[in-house]
């Protein structure tokens, strides 16, 4: 059924029957993911709904892919790491690492001090 899956004019979803919030997103430019649907904090209709790619087709099964199962919160994670530095480790960062200019026609050069600060 995935493979016969074609793109469209809009996006798509193609919903499993047996794995409940797990679906098939077809883009309108024919890329195909698979997408888990859940709730954490128990469940249930006031619970926040929380939505996470779990692989483009082609890459892994979706055999044994639903992280959310057990009561968890998989984009959470992924969200904790991203919140691991704080805004003043980032400053200290870029200031040790000379404040590198990271695209464009200067790139590589080092900032000026009022771009600096």
């Amino acid at each position: 059924m995935v493979e016969k899956a074609e793109k469209r004019d809009t996006r798509y979803d193609l919903w499993d029957l047996e794995l409940a919030g797990f679906r098939l997103w077809v883009e309108t430019i024919g890329t195909k993911n698979f997408i888990i649907r859940y709730r954490i904090e128990g469940g249930g209709r006031s619970a926040p709904r929380w939505i996470m790619t779990v692989a483009r087709y082609g890459e892994r099964e979706k055999e044994g892919q639903s992280p959310a199962r057990g009561g968890g919160a998989p984009a959470g994670d992924v969200w904790g790491k991203r919140r691991e530095k704080t805004v003043k480790e980032l400053l200290d960062f870029y200031e040790e690492h000379r404040c590198f200019i990271q695209r464009g026609i200067h790139k590589c050069r080092p900032m000026k001090p009022m771009t600096k600060r």
